[in-house]
């Protein structure tokens, strides 16, 4: 794990990387949240995202709640490929994500002062965007055994699929708040990190319609607020 003091090699970055890295490493993997994590707080964080993503995501206006065991999202598929874990859904948001990334890697790379902030120990390949070196999820096998009783394989494969893309967003999020002072326009991957802090993955989006879940074993109960959230009306006040 890379110490908070050797970040000042980052400059006026630090401070933000910092906030960020503390951030990530606080997160519970797949602790049951006990009660319903805010939702007016996840909405707001999904409309930051969603804004900073501008016509990529300007189709998007409604947000879909998913509450449950993994086996949500791998129900009645008859395989299951590490790649793709839960199959083609999200596959459109997942495309635009990629874009937005390509573009903002570029962006760095082709500004001199940004590019020469890629160093060590967060970039090891200096001036590569690409690489991160600190792993800010765990390994499966490094997670409380409480929290993984009961799972089957696909659940292991779902699960290890999510810990991969939250590892790739907030990825994107360090490297968005390095350049924050030097390339104009919200880091839209910092609400990712957000939500995950939260207690919820997001998935993405197909269509008009953004999709978060939040793990919790077992089935969860239709009275505790899962379901459809129009994203043209303002944000819920958190509760």
């Amino acid at each position: 794990m890379i110490d908070h003091d050797v970040l000042t090699c980052y400059g006026a970055a630090a401070g933000r990387l910092g906030s960020s890295l503390a951030a990530a490493r606080s997160i519970s993997w797949f602790a049951s949240p006990g009660q319903l994590p805010p939702r007016g707080m996840a909405e707001s964080l999904v409309q930051v995202h969603l804004r900073a993503l501008g016509t990529a995501a300007s189709k998007v206006e409604e947000l879909q709640w998913l509450g449950g065991s993994l086996e949500l999202l791998h129900r009645d598929r008859w395989g299951i490929d590490p790649y793709e874990p839960w199959g083609p859904r999200w596959a459109e948001s997942e495309k635009a994500l990629g874009g937005v990334v390509a573009d903002l890697q570029a962006r760095v790379v082709g500004l001199t002062a940004a590019r020469a902030r890629l160093i060590p120990p967060l970039w090891p390949l200096a001036g590569n965007p690409n690489v991160v070196g600190e792993c800010v999820i765990p390994d499966l096998a490094a997670l409380p055994p409480s929290r993984t009783t009961g799972w089957g394989d696909r659940d292991r494969v779902v699960a290890w699929g999510l810990l991969c893309a939250a590892q790739s967003w907030i990825s994107e999020a360090l490297l968005g708040e390095l350049v924050a002072d030097l390339i104009p326009g919200p880091n839209p991957f910092l609400p990712l990190l957000n939500l995950y802090c939260l207690g919820y993955f997001p998935m993405g989006w197909e269509g008009s319609q953004y999709s978060v879940y939040c793990y919790e074993p077992g089935e969860r109960s239709p009275d505790l607020g899962y379901g459809h959230t129009n994203l043209s009306e303002p944000p819920r006040p958190p509760h």
